[in-house]
């Protein structure tokens, strides 16, 4: 009976070890997206339809149309081969199936925001709306206007 007990104690023991290595196997594949953004719709045209859906959730704000003005198209640090000699070193970007690779994207910077909304005629939810999108892209208060829609 033991000589039993140890060979199915044995077994679960190749199991577990088994069952590790093909999760293991699969985490490399699984790879999580992001949201997918619309083909056609830019960065600045993603920031403007998020953030007027945001704001629109303001209490006393209303229908809300944003406008962002970006400074620059953002920069994009690419995946680069060095390769050293005794006279001189080359860098040459690295290409992944056709694509440049990257190793590092960062956004546009924002120059200002116009905001106009329903409800911006009261003090309250004006300061509300300058609020949040000092929040959400942390830009100084002097860079925003809310103003109230016809």
């Amino acid at each position: 009976m033991n000589k039993y007990l140890d060979k199915l104690r044995n077994n679960k023991l190749l199991y577990i070890i088994l069952i590790t290595g093909i999760v293991l196997l699969m985490i490399p594949s699984c790879n999580v997206k992001e949201k997918p953004i619309k083909e056609d719709m830019n960065y600045e045209e993603e920031l403007e339809t998020k953030m007027e859906n945001t704001l629109s959730l303001i209490k006393g704000a209303g229908k809300v149309s944003v406008m962002i003005t970006l400074s620059d198209n953002g920069t994009i640090y690419p995946a680069t081969d060095v390769s050293h000699s005794d006279a001189s070193t080359q860098e040459k970007n690295v290409s992944v199936s056709g694509e440049l690779a990257v190793v590092k994207k960062d956004n546009p910077s924002v120059c200002g925001v116009v905001v106009v909304a329903e409800g911006a005629n009261n003090a309250i939810v004006r300061e509300n709306i300058l609020n949040a999108v000092k929040a959400l892209i942390d830009v100084p208060a002097h860079k925003v206007q809310v103003f109230k829609s016809n």
